[in-house]
């Protein structure tokens, strides 16, 4: 088989660094605008439960983790959420990663923030 001409003649396009565009900045979301950890300078961990869920390293945990703290406790809802999660979210952790029953049964919700705060992140962007 011959190539046809047109194949030919088309130029590469021009070389882009990768970058994760769903989410926006990844170094932004987690650190926050002012360069610090985006729970409190790393001395207020929070996500236990996506940690267990997710995993710690995930960029999952890390966009929810931002998400929950730089954008979600800021709303009436969100200070009532997140006040009741740093009193239960470490026990609740504890348990799911033991139990993948549990696990399986919190990722709904937290799928359900991650959707949140990718839509919260890609409108301000």
């Amino acid at each position: 088989m011959e190539k046809s001409d047109a194949g030919a003649s088309r130029q590469k396009a021009q070389y882009e660094k990768p970058r994760l565009v769903s989410y926006g900045d990844l170094q932004t979301i987690t650190r926050g605008a002012t360069g610090n950890m985006a729970d409190g300078g790393g001395s207020t961990h929070m996500c236990w439960v996506a940690e267990a869920v997710y995993g710690e390293t995930n960029p999952r945990t890390q966009l929810l983790r931002s998400w929950l703290v730089n954008i979600y406790a800021f709303s009436p809802r969100g200070r009532f959420v997140v006040m009741i999660y740093r009193c239960t979210g470490r026990q609740i952790a504890r348990i799911a990663r033991r139990s993948l029953w549990l696990r399986n049964a919190l990722r709904p919700m937290l799928d359900a923030g991650l959707r949140r705060a990718q839509q919260h992140y890609m409108r301000a962007a």
